[in-house]
């Protein structure tokens, strides 16, 4: 049952993964079989985060790693600190996220465990994008690649295919990462062998881009079919979907649906309990705001927004934010402001700078 469950948890099929993760971990406490309670519970802890349930996911994780590094099990107990270690990502610590990525790297390395290896690598990246440190994010996809390819396992090829056409794209090589998409999207999307989550998430990449580089007819068409794709299972890629929509529409002149879709964005965001994508939310509704004529409105949510990128230390999004703020301050007659926004986001900007080269 457990592993029926994980079929349709790499498919994307979370109602169905969760039904049999569910009936598993009860089988298993009404036989006392110890080691399966553990495994459906790592299990369940796995598809909570998916479903950006972190408390959920923390209790289930934290019991299964207690059983497995009181029982010797090295390799699943290093699972479970990765999951908790995703959890951290997602509530916005990243050190910590990263730390224990570092100590999977380092436990990998002892006994040559290649898998390990790459896993662990693949997760400091994923840590690193959300920083914003693509260039040191590209550095660690390229490690985790060597060993995915000489292994040749499909699935885990086609996620680091993403994340890298992920950072490079945020970097403006728009070239290179529409290459490595393609070839994510020709294994997630082959017959009899689809990965939903995976395909979903390269289709928002793609319109991410095509948002970045000025197309914005383009990128919204892509973001509707990521949104209608996304449906309620994969909540994180259909808010993403949603906010280049309402990013597209205001800059391609349509400000008043773009502040209302973006509203709306705001509002799916929330149900995250992730800072990093509300704060991201609100910096696109402050943008849509500010070409709307709403000054106020787009200082507010530029203003919440850059506390929070301030914290993470996402200096892209925060120089962003500080910009917008000093904008609308501007318009809305505050010099000072305007002036103290805008040395910050020019401070930030230089940092920025030394950071991406």
């Amino acid at each position: 049952m457990n592993d029926q469950g994980n079929n349709f948890l790499v498919k994307g099929e979370y109602t169905k993964a969760d039904e049999d993760f569910s009936q598993a971990l009860q089988s298993a406490q009404r036989s006392k079989a110890l080691r399966n309670e553990a495994r459906a519970r790592a299990s369940l802890g796995s598809l909570r985060l998916r479903q950006n349930n972190v408390d959920e996911a923390v209790r289930y994780l934290e019991p299964a790693l207690a059983f497995y590094q009181q029982g010797g099990y090295r390799s699943e107990a290093s699972m479970c600190l990765l999951l908790l270690a995703r959890a951290n990502r997602q509530r916005g610590d990243y050190d910590a996220a990263f730390s224990s990525n570092a100590q999977i790297l380092q436990l990998g390395e002892q006994v040559n465990d290649q898998s390990q290896i790459a896993l662990a690598h693949s997760e400091m990246a994923n840590v690193l994008v959300r920083q914003e440190k693509y260039p040191e994010a590209l550095e660690h996809f390229g490690k985790a690649y060597q060993i995915y390819n000489s292994q040749g396992i499909p699935r885990s090829i086609a996620y680091n295919l993403e994340g890298r056409g992920e950072a490079l794209a945020q970097l403006g090589r728009y070239a290179e990462a529409q290459t490595l998409l393609d070839q994510a999207a020709a294994i997630a999307d082959k017959p009899g062998a689809e990965i939903k989550p995976l395909s979903v998430a390269i289709m928002l990449v793609e319109a991410q881009s095509a948002l970045s580089a000025g197309r914005f007819p383009e990128a919204k068409t892509r973001a509707e079919k990521v949104r209608e794709a996304a449906g309620t299972e994969f909540k994180e890629d259909a808010t993403g979907a949603q906010i280049v929509i309402g990013l597209a529409e205001s800059y391609n002149g349509a400000t008043a649906a773009g502040k209302q879709t973006l509203t709306t964005a705001v509002e799916m965001a929330k149900q995250l309990n992730d800072p990093a994508k509300l704060a991201s939310a609100q910096l696109a509704l402050a943008i849509a705001s500010l070409l709307a004529g709403d000054s106020r409105a787009a200082a507010s949510n530029a203003l919440a927004a850059e506390e929070v990128f301030a914290r993470l230390g996402q200096p892209a999004s925060d120089w962003q934010a500080l910009l917008i703020a000093a904008q609308a301050s501007q318009n809305l007659g505050d010099k000072t402001k305007a002036r103290e926004y805008a040395m910050r986001a020019t401070e930030t900007f230089s940092k920025l700078e030394q950071r991406w080269g």
